[in-house]
């Protein structure tokens, strides 16, 4: 899994900023949603469902359900002005 640190030079290299806004965070996460459905018909007809690879397991569930989940979460919560609590709950998704 990524650690903040990993996240924060990637964000660096990608915009070359510390700090991207949001708005260029949401727009890699729905790139990333958005690609991942045009390709995840193939991925799964080559490896399965039932591959034992824990890299695999975790990228599956990271592009099903995690990206998902934080693009959901930050319609809700970032847009409301909540940002404490949006970043405390992208934490722990992705902690756990």
């Amino acid at each position: 899994m990524m650690d903040m640190q990993t996240i924060s030079i990637t964000c660096n290299i990608i915009f070359r900023a510390k700090k991207p806004r949001p708005w260029r965070t949401n727009l890699l996460l729905e790139l990333a949603k958005c690609g991942w459905l045009k390709i995840k018909d193939q991925v799964m007809k080559k490896f399965g469902k039932v591959c034992k690879d824990i890299e695999y397991q975790t990228a599956i569930d990271l592009l099903d359900n995690l990206i998902p989940a934080v693009i959901d979460i930050y319609a809700t919560l970032f847009r409301s002005g909540l940002f404490e609590e949006y970043v405390e709950t992208v934490t722990v998704l992705f902690l756990f």
